[in-house]
């Protein structure tokens, strides 16, 4: 059985932000973090990280996806964190402002349809966020 690393996500296609978000990697790169900086057509809004699923799911996982309602909605990026933590950072991400509400009324319509299917439930909670890079190895995570 083939297992793919899955998450359900919303594509981020206005070049003004993924301009200004690859700025903000650029500063973390000239300050020297150790960083692998997510690539500009890759950038999105994660919404649930499903991990490692069957393929037979995926198909299953959109069909719920396709049942979620919701009206167009505009989002804002509205500051920086790290998973899990910003005294051990794994991840760097740019928070969500407005748009917080609409994104958290998709998920709470979408996670009881994947809990069904099987997937456990999010322990993480619902945090909005956009990755825009992985920190590497133990060097540099300050």
């Amino acid at each position: 059985m083939e297992l793919i690393r899955s998450f359900i996500a919303f594509d981020i296609e206005d070049e003004n932000v993924v301009r200004e978000l690859s700025k903000v990697q650029s500063a973390l790169l000239e300050c020297g973090a150790d960083i692998k900086p997510v690539e500009a057509e890759n950038i999105h809004i994660t919404m649930r990280f499903l991990g490692e699923i069957p393929s037979i799911m995926i198909e299953k996982i959109y069909d719920e996806m396709s049942r979620v309602v919701f009206s167009p909605f505009d989002v804002e990026i509205k500051g920086l964190g790290a998973f899990p933590n910003i005294r051990h950072i794994n991840v760097i991400w740019a928070g969500i402002g407005k748009g917080v509400n609409e994104l958290r009324n998709v998920y709470y319509q979408l996670e009881p349809s994947l809990q069904k299917l099987g997937l456990r439930p999010d322990d993480k909670g619902f945090s909005p966020h956009i990755t825009i890079a992985g920190v590497r190895g133990g060097r540099r995570r300050e």
